[in-house]
């Protein structure tokens, strides 16, 4: 947790060995029960359960603006796609749809508002940045105007 990216390095690791889990158990554990047991997808709701939990035992935490940006992209664009619940070998067992949501929705709606908050809160800090750098660059560079002794400059 010292490193900034922490939770992206651990999403990450959690999509790969889910991933090997669930094919694993396709292959190897749904052999040994009959079909109408439908082995995979127990096994897809049990993961998923736990996944929710995992995820909402991290937000009990605060989290930094890398953190909620990791969380949101693994959730919308990791937990459903091709190398996690839409493998092409779990499309056939499992159906996505019939899942419940993975977060609940005042969660997710909390997520998704402390990343907006926390993404105006840099914005601003930014654009302050930008106004302080110009401004000193300005002053810097800021030739004093060649005035005569006898005129006045108008410029």
């Amino acid at each position: 947790e010292d490193n900034d990216s922490w939770l992206a390095i651990h999403l990450g690791f959690l999509r790969k060995y889910v991933s090997e889990d669930l094919l694993k158990i396709r292959q190897s554990v749904q052999k040994c029960y009959p079909d109408d047991y439908k082995v995979c997808g127990r096994y897809m709701e049990s993961f998923h359960g736990a996944i929710s939990s995992h995820l909402q035992r991290l937000l009990q935490r605060p989290l930094e603006f890398s953190e909620l940006y990791a969380l949101l992209n693994w959730v919308v664009n990791t937990y459903y796609s091709e190398t996690l619940l839409g493998h092409p070998d779990l499309q056939a067992e499992v159906k996505i749809e019939n899942l419940p949501q993975l977060l609940p929705s005042e969660t997710w709606d909390k997520l998704k508002k402390n990343y907006r908050d926390s993404l105006a809160v840099k914005i601003k800090s930014y654009l302050e940045n930008i106004l302080t750098l110009e401004t000193t660059k300005m002053w810097k560079e800021e030739n004093q105007p060649e005035t005569l002794q006898t005129e006045y400059d108008s410029s």
